[in-house]
């Protein structure tokens, strides 16, 4: 019985030592994870500097057919975005422009 206990007292005492190296490793992990999110963000937040969003394509109806438009961002105006629709040219508001 003595034997048994021992052994059973070694395997525990493994296991505990294996969790909680586990448990580093797993902690080490998340901060790198949460490292590498920070720079992602941050990469983001700058390269967001070097761009601007000067036209949308939409497309309306399915894979073979359907009609395209378009919304560009106004050169100057009252409203932000002209929406490019054949013929028919009209102004409108972000807002709008997101609906469609």
């Amino acid at each position: 019985l003595d034997a048994t206990t021992e052994a059973t007292h070694q395997m525990t005492e493994q296991l505990e030592q294996e969790m909680h190296a586990i448990a580093e490793q797993q902690e080490a992990l998340l901060a790198q994870l949460l490292e590498n999110e920070r720079q992602l963000d941050q990469l983001g937040e700058e390269e967001e500097l070097l761009y601007e969003l000067r036209a949308v394509i939409v497309h309306r109806g399915v894979v073979d057919h359907g009609h395209y438009f378009a919304y560009v961002r106004s050169p100057s105006g009252p409203k932000p975005w002209c929406c490019l629709n054949d013929s028919n040219v009209s102004l409108c508001e972000e807002g709008e422009m997101r609906r469609n």
